[in-house]
């Protein structure tokens, strides 16, 4: 474990490549989980090491279709702000992906899992 800048708390899983972030000043919620373990799956097919615009496809088909996307470093992060999914897409290829607490219109956290 570690904790980041803000002092949450970060648990990380080397076997699973998995961080898990637990916010502190939200009662050590769940907030963020982040992976690139290539057996992850989102709507029942594999997405680490997928070309982006396949998964893309796949992720239009499940009517998530609004992305920003920004660079760093060569890297392209693509950023779905209705289900709060990131995907980190080097050499046209997914090898991250993020996924947390949904903020909603009031700028609250609505919890979909638990911490």
């Amino acid at each position: 474990t570690f904790t980041d800048d803000e002092n949450n708390t970060i648990y990380v899983y080397n076997k699973e490549r998995m961080k898990l972030t637990f916010y502190i000043e939200e009662d050590m919620k769940l907030g963020y989980i982040t992976t690139t373990h290539p057996d992850i799956k989102l709507f029942g097919t594999t997405i680490i090491n997928k070309v982006w615009d396949l998964v893309n496809g796949d992720l239009a088909l499940n009517k998530i279709t609004k992305f920003e996307k920004d660079s760093e470093e060569g890297i392209d992060i693509y950023f779905n702000e209705d289900n709060w999914l990131f995907f980190h897409v080097d050499y046209d290829e997914i090898v991250e992906v993020e996924i947390g607490a949904i903020i909603n219109d009031k700028d609250e956290f609505e919890w979909k899992f638990r911490g």
